[in-house]
Parts: structure tokens; sequence; C-alpha cells
């Protein structure tokens, strides 16, 4: 299921950024939060929308070395950025994915974010990347907090589980 904004702003801004010769998407997964089964089903929607000049998952150093992820990340193409825990591991990861939304925020490197995630730790980053005129793709499960999925261009519903 898809639930999708109706803005004829965020419409015609979808329409404009897809008309260009090369749109550059970047993916930014909270692999702590959407396991690896669905990187592919992910990395084929951010190829459907134009050329991925970014993917990154973010997640523990423990769960980096796992065999899985492994595997369907670089099938899939999807950098796996690992981050040592300090004191919360959850927290550490958000703001680490989220530093680095911020970089490509202001970098004119990317057109399309999509972020894939299912708690509401990357709303404000997806606030300030629509206020600036981005578009702004959510992935995450049905369970994800209607704010989280109201400020998004799109969000796509991956299912309850």
């Amino acid at each position: 299921m898809m639930v999708t904004n109706s803005s004829s702003i965020v419409d015609e801004a979808v329409r404009e950024c897809l008309l260009m010769q090369r749109v550059r998407v970047g993916v930014f997964i909270d692999s702590e939060n959407i396991t690896y089964q669905y990187l592919q089903l992910v990395m084929e929607l951010a190829n459907s929308l134009g050329d991925v000049v970014v993917a990154e998952g973010y997640c523990g150093e423990e769960l980096k070395k796992s065999k899985n992820l492994s595997e369907h990340s670089e099938k899939n193409e999807v950098k796996i950025i690992g981050v040592e825990k300090k004191k919360n591991l959850k927290a550490e990861v958000d703001m680490r994915m989220n530093n680095r939304i911020g970089y490509f925020q202001g970098s004119g490197k990317v057109d399309i974010f999509i972020i894939v995630s299912s708690d509401s730790d990357f709303t404000d980053a997806i606030r300030s990347l629509r206020s600036e005129g981005m578009i702004v793709v959510g992935v995450g499960k049905s369970f994800t907090n209607s704010d989280h999925k109201k400020v998004c261009s799109v969000f796509y519903d991956l299912g309850p589980k």
C-alpha cells in the first residue's frame, strides 16, 4: 500500500524532478530498523526513479558483520556503515545517518532522497529537506508514525512486519 500526500506543489515538484535528464537519487537506510530482506525492493524503487548516486545502510558494528546483511548489501550495491556502540547504539546510528542526510541536503548531488526507516527519528530531517523543495520518498512499516508518513512527498508501506 502506498500513502501519498496530495498537494499540487508536491505533484509539480515530483514531475519537474522526474523530467530532468539525470535525476540523482540518494538512499539512506536505517538497517537497525529495517531488515536486509527489503534491500532489493528499496533499490529497485531507487533505480526506477533515477541514477543512484549514494546508497548507504547504517547499523551497529555487530549487525554489519552479519552474513545475510553483507550478502544482500553487496548484491544490491548498498554500502553498509558500521557505527561503534558507545552508549546508545540506536541514537548513534540515527545521528550518523541524519548527519549524512544533512551533508547531501546542501550538496546539490541528490535530487530525490529515499529514507528507509519505521521510526520518527528522521522526521525533522525530512521536514528540513522538504522545506528546501527536495523530494523525499519514505519507506517503512505500517506502524510508522503518521506524522513521519505525512512529511514525506510519498510514503511506501512495507506492511506490518
